[in-house]
């Protein structure tokens, strides 16, 4: 064998890997930065958020005067003979305003009274999606029901509602 003609080996620290193996490290390592290359150019062009733009900031008014939102809240509640929080479903509210600006829905647990937040005083619509029982029954559910909307510290008391219990039929 001459000297001068490659083994087929290379001397990498201190150890003789086959050119072979020390090609293809050598290109995956290529592969995967360029990957990474990629990714990180297309995380910037598209705008996806890195860890830095998720963290809340914090919003300072530089107003004289402190702006406070004033909250009032809903009181209804629901009476349901045979209600079961383990086994039945929860009473569903769905509360309106008249002029379109309130539309959602809460469920909570029956025989329970609740204060519910809304943006402004006034008369508010509630309705409810009936609770089901394991056994199948349901409650009749009454027509919309027009409550007012008070300041959380004032005890007007609340709108309780009585949800007679409809058998299934077989």
């Amino acid at each position: 064998m001459d000297e001068n003609e490659p083994t087929g080996k290379v001397r990498l620290f201190g150890k003789e890997f086959p050119k072979r193996n020390v090609v293809g490290a050598g290109l995956g390592l290529v592969c995967v930065a360029a990957l990474a290359g990629v990714s990180i150019w297309y995380a910037v062009m598209t705008g996806t958020p890195t860890s830095s733009d998720t963290q809340p900031t914090q919003v300072t008014d530089d107003s004289s005067s402190p702006q406070t939102q004033e909250e009032y809240v809903v009181r209804i509640g629901v009476k349901a003979d045979g209600w079961d929080a383990a086994t039945s479903s929860p009473v569903i509210a769905h509360i309106t305003s008249a002029d379109g600006t309130t539309d959602y829905y809460h469920a909570y647990a029956a025989n329970a009274d609740v204060s519910l937040t809304v943006p402004s005083d006034g008369d508010y619509t509630v309705s409810f999606v009936s609770p089901v029982n394991a056994d199948g029954s349901i409650y009749r559910v009454p027509d919309a029901t027009s409550v007012t909307a008070t300041e959380p510290t004032t005890d007007d008391g609340t709108a309780t509602v009585a949800l007679p219990l409809r058998v299934p039929e077989d």
